[in-house]
C-alpha cells in the first residue's frame, strides 16, 4: 500500500511511513515489489545488442494526444516489442506512475506522480533508480535514454548561459538534454556551469522525441512506424548541405565526411555562385520565394546539413541567408513547410541560431517539429544562438567542431546517440574550458531515437563503443577562465562613452589593438570598422591572458543582437575569431 501523505510505497503491515512518519490507518492486499516482480519474469532469450530506458509522462501525453492512458502505455510497449526483434532493448519508465526499485532506509519502496512542473532531476532520478537496480541485481546497464514528449512532458533543462555576459534577452539562458547524461542530483546544474561536470561519467546517450503542444497522435504512431519499417536505420542515400555564403569554406570542411564517402550528387553545370565546391548550395543565390518554393532542394535526401542563420522570434520560423555585398540584407534560405515536403528518411544537422526550438511553439512555426513529424528521424539543433568560425582560413570552432565530429561518427554507423557524444566530447576537447564551447555542448540537442544509426556498410552500430567516461581526470586543471568586463555598451549596460570607460580600467594598448582588429575585420572578412560593444579580459588559471572584443553585426529577422567575438593575446595577437549565427 501507499502512504496517504508522500506517496511512499509501504509494507502492509506498517503502521507508520518510513519516510515521513506519517500513522497509516488502513492496510491494503500485499503487493508484490517491482524487484520481486521483474526477478519473476520470464527470461528473454533474442539476442539484445544495445539496451536504454524510455522515459515519458504517460499522463500528461495523454491528455494532451486526446488518447486513453492505457492506450498510449499500449502503442509505446508495441514499440519496444518491435525494437526487441532487432536486438534492440527499451524499459518504459512512466513518470507519473512510477514505483522506486530502491527501497527507503526503513524498507518500503515509493511512489511518484510527477508532472512537467516538477524539476528535470526529480525526473532524472527515476533513470538513477533504474540504473542502480541494474548494477544491484547484476543486469547489463542501459546505455540510452530515450524521452519520448515536450518540455511540458518531461521537462528540459533550462541553464544560465556560459556567456551570460555577452548576450541579451533570452540568450542569457539556454535548454538543454545534455544533464539527463548526468542523472546525480540538482547540483549538476552548478556543476554544468562551472564544466566540473566534464569530470564526471556520463551514464547514458540521450535523445528525445519532442512533441509539439498542438501535436497529434499521428505525430507519434508515425515515428515509430517509420522507425520500426526502417529497422531503426536511416538508408544511405544523396546528401544536401546549404550556407550562408560568408560560411561556405568552413562547410567545405564540416561537409568533407560526407563529400569522401560520395554522398554529393555532382553539378557540373551550376552557375559557381549558386554552389560552392559542386556541393554547397549558397544563399541567396538559392533562396525561397513567397509559396516556400524551393528550386533545388532534394526531397529524397538522406543526409541533410545547414549552416543559416535562424531567429528566437515566433514570426521568423526560416532559416536564412545573408547577402555578402549587401550586409543588412538577409534571404528566406528554407522553411519548415519546406521540410515536410521530403519524401524519404533523413537526418539533419543545422547550425543556425535557434535551429532546434521547440518550446512552446506550435509544430508550424518550429524546424525540428516539422521535421520530426515528417519524414526526419535524427535532427540535431540548437535551442539558443549558435556561434562558429570565420571562413578566413577554414577553421573549424565551436559548432563547427560539433557538426564536423557527428557527421563523421554518423558515417561510420555509430547509433546518433553514440555519435552526438562523441561529438560533444570533441568540442570539448578542442579549447577545454572556452565558454564558447562549453555553451555549443549544452545548448545544441539531438531529437529522435537515440539507437537510431546510419545503413552504412560494415556499420559499427553494435560493435563500436564510445566512451562515456570522464573527459579530465579528477586532478586535471578545468582552465576555466575569470572574466573582467573593461567596456560594456551593450543594451541594458549603463550608459557610459567608450572612452570614459576604457580610461577608468585600462591602458592605451586596448584601443590600439581595437583598430587592428577593425581594419583586418574589414580586410579579410569584409566586416566595417565599428565601435565594440563589450571588451573584456579573461585570465586562465594556467596564468595566461587573452582579450576579448565583441563586434556587433547585422542581424537576422526577429534574431538577437549578432556579433563577432574576436580574441587576442594582450599584445594585440589576434587567436580565435567566431561569430553568433
Amino acid at each position: 500500500m501507499y502512504c496517504p501523505e508522500c506517496g511512499t510505497k509501504i509494507d502492509d503491515d506498517a503502521l507508520f511511513c518510513p519516510e515521513c512518519g506519517t500513522k497509516v490507518m488502513a492496510h491494503e492486499e500485499p503487493e508484490t515489489s517491482p524487484v520481486t516482480a521483474a526477478a519473476h519474469e520470464e527470461p528473454d532469450t533474442r539476442p539484445v545488442f544495445a539496451r536504454g530506458l524510455i522515459l515519458t509522462n504517460i499522463a500528461s501525453l495523454s491528455h494532451r494526444l486526446h488518447i486513453d492512458n492505457e492506450a498510449l502505455k499500449g502503442i509505446i510497449n508495441t514499440y519496444m516489442e518491435d525494437l526487441k526483434n532487432l536486438g534492440l532493448s527499451y524499459r518504459l519508465i512512466d513518470a507519473s506512475d512510477y514505483t522506486y526499485m530502491r527501497s527507503g532506509l526503513l524498507g518500503g519502496h515509493k511512489h511518484v506522480s510527477l508532472t512537467g512542473r516538477d524539476p528535470w532531476y526529480a525526473f532524472a532520478d527515476l533513470t538513477m533508480d533504474q540504473h542502480e537496480w541494474e548494477k544491484k541485481s547484476g543486469l547489463p546497464k542501459s546505455e540510452y535514454l530515450f524521452i519520448i514528449g515536450g518540455s511540458h512532458d518531461v521537462p528540459m533543462p533550462t541553464v544560465p548561459n556560459f556567456m551570460a555576459s555577452h548576450m541579451s534577452g533570452k540568450d542569457k539562458t539556454l535548454d538543454t538534454d545534455l544533464l539527463y547524461s548526468y542523472p546525480y542530483g540538482p547540483q549538476m546544474e552548478e556543476d554544468l556551469l562551472s564544466q566540473r561536470i566534464f569530470r564526471c561519467d556520463a551514464l547514458f546517450y540521450v535523445g528525445r522525441l519532442p512533441v509539439a503542444d498542438n501535436g497529434t497522435l499521428d505525430d507519434l504512431t508515425g515515428y515509430f512506424d517509420r522507425s520500426v519499417r526502417l529497422e531503426c536505420s536511416v538508408p544511405v542515400g544523396h546528401a544536401y548541405s546549404q550556407c550562408d555564403p560568408h560560411w561556405k569554406q568552413v562547410t567545405n570542411v564540416i561537409t568533407t565526411p560526407l563529400a569522401e564517402a560520395g554522398l554529393f550528387p555532382e553539378f557540373k553545370d551550376a552557375p559557381e555562385q549558386l554552389l560552392f565546391r559542386r556541393h554547397i548550395f549558397l544563399t541567396p543565390a538559392v533562396q525561397l520565394d513567397q509559396e516556400d518554393i524551393h528550386p533545388y532542394f532534394n526531397p529524397n535526401a538522406a543526409f541533410i546539413f545547414f549552416n543559416l542563420h535562424g531567429s528566437g522570434d515566433m514570426g521568423s520560423y526560416h532559416y536564412y541567408g545573408q547577402e555578402v555585398a549587401e550586409h543588412g540584407r538577409f534571404y528566406r534560405a528554407f522553411s519548415p513547410r519546406l521540410i515536410a515536403l521530403s519524401e524519404r528518411p533523413n537526418i539533419l544537422f543545422t547550425q543556425a541560431c535557434y535551429g532546434g526550438r521547440f518550446i512552446d511553439f506550435p509544430k508550424e512555426y518550429s524546424m525540428v517539429l516539422t521535421a520530426i513529424s515528417s519524414m526526419t528521424m535524427v535532427f540535431v539543433g540548437s535551442s539558443r544562438t549558435a556561434m562558429g568560425g570565420f571562413d578566413a582560413a577554414g577553421q573549424l570552432s565551436t559548432s563547427d567542431i560539433l557538426g564536423e565530429a557527428f557527421n563523421r561518427h554518423m558515417l561510420t554507423g555509430k547509433s546518433a546517440g553514440a555519435a552526438f557524444f562523441a561529438a560533444r566530447m570533441a568540442t570539448f576537447k578542442y579549447r577545454p574550458g572556452d565558454p564558447s564551447h562549453a555553451m555549443t555542448i549544452a545548448e545544441f540537442n539531438l531529437f529522435g531515437d537515440p539507437m537510431i544509426h546510419m545503413a552504412v556498410p560494415n556499420s559499427e552500430f553494435v560493435t563500436a563503443h564510445v566512451s562515456k567516461a570522464a573527459p579530465l581526470g579528477p586532478d586535471e586543471p578545468l582552465n576555466v577562465p575569470t572574466e573582467e568586463v573593461l567596456m560594456n555598451k551593450s543594451a541594458g549596460a549603463a550608459p557610459q562613452s567608450m572612452l570614459s570607460q576604457l580610461r577608468q580600467a585600462v591602458d592605451a594598448n586596448i584601443m590600439k589593438i581595437h583598430e587592428v582588429i577593425s581594419k583586418q575585420l574589414y580586410e579579410q572578412y569584409n566586416i566595417p570598422a565599428r565601435e565594440p560593444l563589450i571588451i573584456t579580459r579573461k585570465t586562465y588559471p594556467d596564468g595566461h591572458r587573452e582579450l576579448g572584443y565583441d563586434y556587433p553585426l547585422e542581424t537576422a529577422p526577429g534574431a538577437e543582437t549578432a556579433v563577432a567575438m574576436v580574441s587576442t593575446s594582450e599584445q594585440g595577437e589576434i587567436q580565435n575569431v567566431i561569430l553568433t549565427k
